[in-house]
C-alpha cells in the first residue's frame, strides 16, 4: 500500500469513527457532515470527497462498525447461529454503537431514504441468521431469527443492560433447544 493509500484509509477510519460517535451523541436530526469533519479533525472536503451526503456516510460507517462475522459456510448451522448472535450481542454491548439504534429507528420513521437503507442493512443481517438457522434445521428460520435478534436488542434498548456475549450459546439453546442443530 502506498503512502497516499495509507493516508486515505486513515481518513476513512477516523471519519467513520467520528460519524458513529456524532450520531450516538446528537442523533440523526442534528448530525451534519460539518460536525463529523470537526470531530474527525479533517476538512469538510475530505468527507465530501468520499461520501456525497450524511446518509451515505452513516450507512458506510455502520457497515464498517457492525460487520458480521463470516462463519465458514461449511460449518454446522448451530455454531454459525451462535457466532451471529454473539456478534449482535457484542455490538449491543458497545455503548457507542448501541446508542445509535434508537436515533436511527426514530429517524427512519420520518425519512424514507433512511428507512429504506436501514431496512436493507438489517435485512442482510437477518437473512444471514435465518440461513444459519435453516442449516441448523430450525422449523421457522425467519421467525426464530427475529426472536433471537429481538431478545438481544430488547435486552439493551428496553432493559438497559446488554446481553453478555458469553450468554449467546445459552440464548440459542433456550430458543432452539439443547440438541437442535448440534453437530
Amino acid at each position: 500500500m502506498s503512502y497516499i493509500d495509507a493516508r486515505v484509509e486513515r481518513s476513512h477510519r477516523v471519519v467513520r469513527d467520528a460519524a458513529i460517535a456524532e450520531l450516538a451523541q446528537v442523533g440523526w436530526g442534528a448530525f451534519t457532515i460539518e460536525s463529523v469533519a470537526a470531530r474527525a479533525q479533517v476538512a469538510r472536503s475530505t468527507v465530501y470527497r468520499h461520501w456525497p451526503d450524511k446518509l451515505a456516510l452513516v450507512i458506510d460507517a455502520l457497515e464498517h462498525h457492525s460487520e458480521q462475522p463470516a462463519p465458514e459456510e461449511t460449518a454446522p448451522g448451530r455454531p454459525r447461529v451462535v457466532a451471529l448472535v454473539r456478534h449482535l450481542a457484542e455490538v449491543m454491548a458497545d455503548a457507542r454503537r448501541s446508542a445509535i439504534l434508537p436515533a436511527l429507528i426514530d429517524a427512519a420513521e420520518r425519512d424514507p431514504a433512511l428507512r429504506q437503507l436501514h431496512r436493507a442493512f438489517n435485512d442482510r443481517r437477518r437473512r444471514a441468521l435465518a440461513a444459519a438457522l435453516a442449516d441448523a434445521g430450525a422449523a421457522d428460520p425467519e421467525l426464530i431469527a427475529i426472536a433471537l435478534a429481538g431478545a438481544v436488542v430488547y435486552s439493551r434498548v428496553m432493559g438497559g443492560r446488554p446481553l453478555n456475549p458469553d450468554r449467546s450459546e445459552d440464548l440459542v439453546t433456550a430458543v432452539l433447544g439443547p440438541d437442535h442443530g448440534s453437530p
